[in-house]
């Protein structure tokens, strides 16, 4: 989708996207040491299923949230958004 604007989330201002070994190594060649990596789930599909009306949607959606995955093996690395916590060496 790389240069599509009718996909929901395009911001002119993002011109790169990471992935979990791109963003590690980065982390790794800037002297940081990942302590905690997070996904979130949450957007772009319980937004979308909230705006709708459609509540029921908006939970299946969020499940991985709902059910505190997020910060657990696989799911930590993946998802919309992936987060770090890391610490300078």
């Amino acid at each position: 989708m790389k240069g599509d604007k009718n996909w929901l989330g395009w911001d002119p201002t993002h011109v790169r996207f990471y992935n979990y070994p791109i963003l590690k190594d980065k982390l790794a060649k800037a002297g940081f040491d990942p302590q905690k990596w997070f996904g979130s789930y949450y957007f772009p599909y319980r937004l979308l299923a909230d705006h709708c009306g459609k509540l029921w949607e908006s939970k299946i959606f969020c499940g991985v949230e709902l059910s505190n995955l997020f910060d657990k093996p696989l799911f930590n690395i993946s998802g919309w958004n992936i987060g770090v916590i890391a610490k300078k060496q």
